[in-house]
């Protein structure tokens, strides 16, 4: 086999594996798991392994086949999905987006995503964390006034107190954790000169786009999906609405002057 791309849907349990157009390969997502589909790619002229974001379960895998010399793409779902879409696969089962995902870098190529450091890694784990308290604190806040027995709402207050607390020394915890690194210190730093980025925006760039740094300004745009498109063809009317640029600058030109 030559110039073969590796598609791999993750879960908790499983790797779905997509090698070369069979599709039919299955490993637990384990250490074992992970010995047995290196041994299964070994000789095999790997060009890419594919894998999508999967809220961190894609972590060890990703780690496992890097060590053994792979290039291993994390890619945006979203974007995968509408690649699917467009190639007419609207059914979506493991094998399927094991085989979507190897059709997407045989394509697209996408390049291989760095690993993250230790330092980086512990960072995530604190923003997740922090997110699941803030999930819990909306909750208890939202539950909190329609609590009518005093007793009860004591009690939902000091929990809700609790949270709040433990949020305020997660972000110190994130403050060190950044601030034990000299790389992360000084990108942080840099940051935070950015009028509006506070320490936990500048604490999910570092954690969650290793990318920065490395790319142009366009290309790291694009890549978190926050470059602008032209989106005029045919007969599609222009004007302030429709995004052309002239008109942005000056909405109030009568296009009808010289």
């Amino acid at each position: 086999m030559t110039d073969v791309w590796v598609g791999i849907d993750v879960s908790k349990a499983w790797l779905d594996v997509d090698l070369d157009g069979d599709g039919g390969l299955r490993v637990r997502n384990d250490a074992a798991g992970h010995g047995e589909l290196r041994a299964r790619l070994d000789g095999a002229m790997v060009a890419g392994v594919v894998l999508e974001a999967s809220g961190g379960y894609e972590r060890p895998v990703q780690a496992a086949l890097s060590a053994a010399g792979l290039a291993v793409a994390l890619v945006n779902p979203a974007r995968v999905r509408d690649f699917a879409r467009a190639t007419g696969r609207l059914a979506k089962t493991d094998r399927i987006d094991a085989k979507v995902l190897a059709d997407y870098g045989a394509y697209l190529r996408p390049a291989s995503s760095p690993l993250p450091g230790s330092a980086r890694a512990r960072l995530h784990e604190l923003l997740a964390y922090r997110r699941q308290l803030g999930h819990e604190i909306v909750a208890r806040a939202s539950q909190l006034r329609l609590y009518g027995d005093p007793t009860l709402r004591e009690r939902a207050e000091a929990a809700l107190a609790r949270l709040k607390a433990e949020r305020r020394e997660l972000e110190q915890l994130m403050r060190s954790a950044i601030a034990a690194n000299a790389a992360l210190a000084t990108r942080c730093a840099l940051l935070s000169t950015v009028p509006g980025v506070g320490l936990v925006l500048a604490a999910t760039l570092l954690a969650e786009l290793p990318e920065l740094g490395t790319l142009d300004r366009r290309r790291i745009a694009s890549l978190v999906g926050l470059a602008p498109f032209p989106r005029d063809s045919g007969t599609r009317p222009t004007g302030p609405a429709f995004g052309r640029p002239e008109d942005r600058l000056w909405p109030s030109r009568d296009p009808g002057r010289a």
